[in-house]
């Protein structure tokens, strides 16, 4: 007897398990649903024939065909035409499946399949229970039409979601045979390491080969293994570990090398060198808040000589920090732990040792927010409020105070400190194109230990000069601004400042330096004006209102004028090009001190190009002329240029006296699965460097990024993922 059902849902048919595969995955546990223009069942065969746009739905499982036919007394499956199955992102397309659901093995014909990231398409794949093979195959992980690269293979077995090997493997670029591979294998279950290689040469260190290898334990919680193999350096080693979860972040990096000398190098180290990083940030409850910075270093230029790739090199001033802050209300608490570190006077530039030179052991600091004492009377009215505003605004109270432990490497020695201030601040409203703010902050310092000091005589002895006091010392100072706003896209504004220094222990001026107890007395003006938004002036300068005693004449000239600074942003309309300029004119020692221009153009596909030349007169006339470019001469060719330059010479002759302060060159071709880019880098004195950086783009998406990628990027940035 038989059937016919017409766009219908026929139940209590099943199948065998639908693995997560791209390949036939249907249990016979579990109910499905079918549906089709045209469903017939005999009773008497038990034989089910479905035609056009055959529908099969199991779960998350899903197969699509024209033509179905189920023996269900055999637990046989037979499809064709436009067959597609489809599983959790999976997918296999083919002419013709015969699957035996008893036996769970079974074949599809001209069978293209997608497990992510990988396209397959073989002339058979045959199945047993969860095991693929698959013959006379390709695949690739591209997904255009016609892939950059593929593999073809004779055999392909493959374990869904788990693993696949192919034999006989032959690499192509387009159509084009790279080379040969009797055998492969890839892991598909999650990524969890990555490897990366960097080739190269280096004028100091040698030929070399950089590599890392990225473990990713959890999405938030993996490490770099870094292992940089030089033939005249040695072998680097380091390793990165990033961690973060809802209340805490954090990282810790280590590189080590012992270089064994470098001829190449005057004065380069042989001892071991080491460079540590680490950061730490973490919310403690109740507005509390915990955060360590810890940067270590054998010299100073460890990172120009073996980490070229970091953007802090050379960098001679370090910090190191530990502290707890909480904030409640207008109350700030902070307790810290910081160290300076730096080579000491007169030693190497290029590769002094570092030391701590002061430290805070520890120091507590409180800040008081901004609180009003008196507040004027407002207006319920707004349009009375708009017509006649109140000239006097609130009057503000601020403060802080910091007590410390405070240590000097010049004595070796510490001493406590302590710090107290306060600021009453005060805004008036004149009219609407004057106003004006007055601020007054009393200080006080307490210390109880004279400073320590160094002689510039031959001895280098410390020593404890008179003056340098122990006890307590106040400072009062005061300060106003006046703005003057004729309009809107103009403002000019006058500040001045006076502070003044007590006598050690005494409430009366500190006479003992030549200041006279005068420490600032200082007038400002700034004038800035944006007639639009493509076009900025800023035009500023300063007068020192003290009088020193005993002053040389040159010094006097020197510091009374402020140079007179004058900055224009030009940005014209319609253009593809910025505009930055920058003069400076100084009273003494010559009137010309110095200038500066930048310009930034812009053009299609991401083309670009920035120059810039800076000329300071006083310092024996010394020119520096930045270059940066990148040109997109088609989608899939980039070229990308730095160059600096300083000529240190009394003429503009660009070829007098110059040299190289940093030049870069690369050359990048950019496919869609992949790209390979040569690097030239020059930074003298310490290295020039040529090296090849291979990638390879996997899955039709972009990877997923790694969690708190923004804690690399701020203190790793040469490792952050792009």
């Amino acid at each position: 007897m038989t059937r016919s059902v017409n766009l219908a849902r026929f139940l209590a048919f099943s199948f065998l398990t639908f693995i997560s595969s791209p390949l036939l995955a249907f249990d016979s546990k579990q109910p499905f649903d079918i549906s089709a223009d045209m469903i017939e069942y005999d009773d008497e065969t038990l034989v089910l024939m479905a035609e056009g746009h055959v529908v099969v739905l199991q779960g998350s499982s899903t197969l699509h065909a024209d033509h179905l036919r189920y023996d269900r007394q055999n637990k046989r499956l037979f499809a064709r035409g436009s067959v597609l199955l489809r599983d959790q992102g999976a997918m296999l397309v083919g002419d013709i499946m015969n699957y035996d659901l008893e036996l769970q093995k079974g074949d599809v014909q001209g069978g293209k399949g997608f497990g992510s990231p990988w396209y397959f398409q073989g002339a058979q794949w045959e199945k047993n229970l969860d095991y693929m093979l698959g013959r006379q195959t390709s695949f690739t992980t591209c997904d255009l039409i016609d892939p950059h690269y593929h593999i073809r293979a004779s055999r392909v077995h493959l374990i869904p979601d788990k693993i696949f090997w192919a034999w006989n493997n032959t690499f192509y670029t387009d159509d084009m045979p790279m080379f040969y591979s009797p055998f492969m294998y890839k892991y598909l279950g999650n990524r969890r390491v990555v490897f990366q290689a960097n080739p190269g040469h280096d004028s100091v260190k040698g030929s070399f080969a950089r590599t890392v290898t990225t473990i990713r334990f959890t999405d938030r919680v993996y490490d770099k293994v870094l292992l940089d193999l030089y033939t005249i350096s040695g072998t680097g080693v380091g390793n990165e570990f990033n961690y973060s979860s809802d209340t805490y972040k954090g990282s810790l990096f280590g590189y080590y090398i012992d270089p064994k000398g470098q001829p190449e190098l005057v004065g380069a180290p042989k001892a071991p060198q080491y460079n540590v990083r680490s950061y730490h940030w973490q919310t403690l409850g109740h507005g509390a808040i915990f955060q360590s910075n810890i940067n270590r270093r054998k010299n100073v230029s460890f990172n120009n000589q073996f980490l070229v790739q970091d953007n802090n090199l050379s960098v001679h001033d370090i910090n190191n920090s530990v502290a707890i802050s909480q904030t409640a209300r207008r109350l700030t608490h902070r307790l810290v732990m910081e160290t300076f570190e730096a080579p000491d006077a007169g030693a190497d530039p290029l590769y002094g040792a570092i030391h701590t030179q002061s430290a805070s052991l520890p120091r507590y600091e409180a800040n008081f927010f901004q609180r009003p004492l008196w507040s004027p009377t407002v207006s319920t009215n707004t349009l009375d409020q708009v017509l006649h505003p109140h000239h006097l605004g609130a009057l503000q109270l601020s403060g802080n105070v910091n007590g410390e432990n405070s240590y000097s490497r010049i004595d070796d020695d510490t001493r406590l400190k302590a710090n107290g201030s306060a600021s009453l601040s005060l805004p008036i409203n004149i009219n609407r194109q004057w106003s004006f703010s007055a601020a007054v902050t009393p200080s006080l310092r307490w210390q109880d230990k004279f400073d320590p000091f160094v002689n510039t005589s031959t001895s280098g002895a410390v020593v404890v000069p008179v003056g340098f006091f122990r006890g307590y010392q106040g400072r009062m100072s005061g300060s106003g601004n006046l703005r003057y706003r004729p309009f809107s896209a103009m403002t000019l504004d006058n500040s001045y400042t006076l502070t003044t220094r007590l006598a050690p222990n005494e409430l009366e001026l500190d006479k003992t330096l030549n200041d006279g107890g005068i420490e600032t007395n200082h007038l400002n003006w700034l004038l800035f004006w944006r007639p639009s938004r493509l076009i900025m002036l800023r035009s500023f300068s300063g007068y020192d209102l003290r009088e020193l005693e005993n002053e040389d004449p040159h010094q006097y000239s020197q510091r009374r004028v402020d140079p007179l600074t004058n900055e224009l942003s030009l940005h014209p309309s319609d253009s593809n090009a910025t505009y930055f300029f920058r003069h400076q004119l100084g009273y003494y020692p010559t009137r010309t001190l110095y200038w500066a221009a930048d310009a930034r153009w812009t053009f299609p596909h991401k083309t670009y190009l920035e120059s810039g030349i800076s000329y300071n007169a006083s310092v024996r006339g010394q020119l520096t002329w930045n270059n940066k470019a990148g040109f997109y001469f088609s989608p899939s060719w980039k070229v990308e240029s730095i160059l600096n330059t300083q000529v240190p010479n009394d003429t503009l002759h660009l070829t007098d006296g110059g040299k190289i302060l940093q030049s870069q060159f690369l050359v990048t071709r950019i496919m869609h699965c992949w790209d390979i880019q040569f690097i030239y880098r020059n930074l003298p004195p310490f290295t020039r460097e040529y090296s090849l950086l291979f990638n390879v783009r996997l899955g039709t998406q972009k990877l997923k990024e790694m969690a708190n990628n923004e804690v690399e990027s701020q203190f790793y940035p040469w490792r952050a993922e792009r």
